[in-house]
Parts: C-alpha cells; structure tokens; sequence
C-alpha cells in the first residue's frame, strides 16, 4: 500500500471515530423493532445490511458486528455525515448487493451465506465493489469501537506520558490506539 493511500485511509478512521462520538452523545433511543429506528435505511434494506455485518464481522471470541451495533452506527454517521452523494453512494451499494445476492439473505445459514459473499467477492461483477464498500464500512466502524480500542489495541488515554523509543514486546504486539 502506497503511504499517502495509508494515511487517508487511516485520518479517515480517526474523522469517523470522532465523529461518531459526538453523534453518538447526543442520540436519543427510540424504541422500534430491535430498538433502533432507522435513519438512512429502510427497514428491509436494514435487515440485509445487518446480515451482511454478521456474516463479515461473526460472533466469536470477540463480540460480532451485531453485539457491538455497527449496523446502527453506520446508518446514524450515513445519515447525519455524509453528503447526498456519498448516501447515494452506499444506497446504490446495497441495493447492488441485495439484486446480487437475492431478497432471502437474512434468512440462510451462516455457511451459505459466506459462500455468496466469497462468490461475489471473487467476481468481476459490480457487485464486487458494493461489496468492498460495505466491507469498508464495517471495517472502520468495527475498528472504532470503544471495545476494540479498549481491549484489542493497546489503550493510551490522552493526554499522557509520552515515551518514543520503547521496546515492543512492552505490548504484547499489540498496535495503539489513543483516546
């Protein structure tokens, strides 16, 4: 990876994850359904995009993308955040992806499911691009969790000490993340 896509990529990330804290402060829930009403998406498109989110972040070990409401997250920063072009963007994603995939997603079994993903992953298709822009998606959601920078990465509230030259194994290998 080029440096200069690395560093978009990763101010992108910290844009997101401050952005999404100062959304997030200021909602307010409103029961419906699952207890998230929808922003940006509607219901059945929320259903598919929920779907998708825990067929590429599972339960694990780790809580999945449904545990961690990255489906909700992503509908709220879509929303409020992003300009007409770029919900334009991610609509046309879903409904590439949903017309790829068919409209009974939400009901196969996990194993299927990921064998249709792999398939239009692997694919030359315009479905292969909705796919990576949804996989985009969850990723830097996912990656900006309080749960994933608290207990995944190495967690440096700031300000703090400063310490440039340290020995890595100090981290167990762990990458940082700053809060």
């Amino acid at each position: 990876m080029k440096r200069r896509k690395a560093i978009k990529l990763t101010t992108g990330g910290v844009l997101s994850s401050l952005l999404m804290s100062g959304l997030m402060s200021g909602c307010g829930p409103e029961v419906v359904g699952d207890g998230y009403e929808q922003l940006f998406l509607s219901s059945d498109d929320y259903g598919f995009f929920k779907a998708i989110g825990n067929v590429l972040i599972p339960e694990t070990d780790t809580p999945g993308a449904n545990s961690l409401g990255l489906a909700e997250t992503i509908d709220t920063i879509v929303a409020k955040c992003y300009d007409d072009n770029a919900q334009k963007s991610v609509q046309s994603a879903i409904t590439e992806l949903r017309n790829a995939i068919g409209a009974d997603f939400e009901s196969k079994d996990q194993d299927t499911a990921i064998a249709l993903l792999e398939q239009i992953d692997s694919s030359d298709s315009p479905a292969k691009g909705a796919l990576e822009r949804i996989k985009s998606l969850y990723g830097t959601a996912y990656q900006n969790t309080e749960y994933v920078g608290t207990n995944l990465l190495v967690y440096i509230p700031v300000p703090g000490e400063y310490e440039a030259c340290i020995d890595i194994s100090e981290t167990e290998g762990r990458a940082y993340t700053y809060g």
